[in-house]
């Protein structure tokens, strides 16, 4: 899946649910946790938090 595709859906599901675990989202996009934390850094809203 491209970023652009990831981060479109990462936004759409915070939207939606509010909450989600960066492991779920990883395991989802079948991508590592970290390239998740950076699409959620990039994304740049202070509502799109990475707690570790």
């Amino acid at each position: 899946m491209l970023k652009a595709a990831r981060q479109k859906e990462i936004v759409a599901l915070l939207q939606g649910g509010g909450v989600v675990e960066v492991s779920v989202l990883a395991e989802r996009f079948q991508t590592s946790p970290i390239t998740v934390r950076r699409d959620l850094i990039e994304l740049g809203s202070p509502r799109f938090q990475c707690n570790k």
